[in-house]
């Protein structure tokens, strides 16, 4: 993934907010275990649901290469777009609950969406710990630990399907982890993502305002006020 131009990447998902290697390691050594983020909101421990400490870290390093720290937002990780994630494929989103995900089963085709025999949240535990033993393999690191260059070039070849990863269809799971990223980063706070609501604040979306009786006309002036939360923050 080559640095993005983030205002143009995430104003096109801008309805989304209106609607929502392997040689130096030793044979079968252990990984070093990794620090994962564990705040969700403005205080108080998040208790992760889906994914271990080790699968939120590398989401959290993946996520940071999405939707990176910069003049325009903090990372996803500080905006609490892991925790987002995590509390989504807790849910029936996450399990399929609502699918169909019995045999027959065909190639798709991508305006089909999402094709896995998978349900999101496997796809997404068992993606993220082969992005991590690829990272491993390709630089003798894990991938919370590569320089942010040697990640985007492992992401971009994921999307691109270049870079294989066992036993998983990388472009369906870098499609999952880019569309949850996004809708991380532009719900309302109370599930978690948005934190202060800067995905917000960044498009000038509004939010859940009561009304905007005196602003029809004037869609050549930008909206002076700041954007409220569900449940008026």
């Amino acid at each position: 993934m080559t640095q993005l131009d983030r205002r143009k990447f995430l104003k096109g998902s801008a309805a989304v907010a209106a609607a929502t290697g392997a040689a130096t390691l030793a044979r079968g050594a252990a990984p070093t275990p990794l620090a994962a983020p564990s705040k969700i909101g403005p205080g108080g421990d998040y208790q992760w649901q889906v994914l271990n400490a080790d699968d939120a870290a590398i989401l959290a390093a993946a996520a940071d290469r999405i939707i990176p720290e910069d003049e325009l937002s903090p990372a996803a990780s500080a905006l609490g777009i892991p925790e987002f994630i995590d509390r989504q494929l807790a849910g029936p989103f996450g399990s399929g609950a609502r699918w169909y995900m019995q045999g027959p089963f065909s190639n798709g085709v991508p305006s089909q969406g999402y094709q896995s025999r998978r349900p999101p949240a496997e796809l997404m535990r068992d993606g993220l710990r082969a992005l991590d033993r690829r990272a491993q393999q390709d630089h003798g690191k894990r991938f919370a630990q590569l320089a942010t260059d040697q990640q985007d070039d492992l992401l971009t070849g994921v999307d691109d399907g270049v870079r294989s990863l066992d036993g998983i269809d990388g472009v369906v799971f870098f499609n999952l982890l880019l569309r949850m990223s996004k809708e991380g980063f532009l719900s309302d706070p109370m599930y978690g993502g948005n934190r202060d609501m800067a995905g917000w604040t960044m498009l000038g979306f509004p939010g859940a305002r009561g009304n905007f009786y005196t602003w029809p006309e004037r869609s050549d002036q930008p909206y002076p006020y700041p954007p409220v939360s569900i449940h008026g923050v």
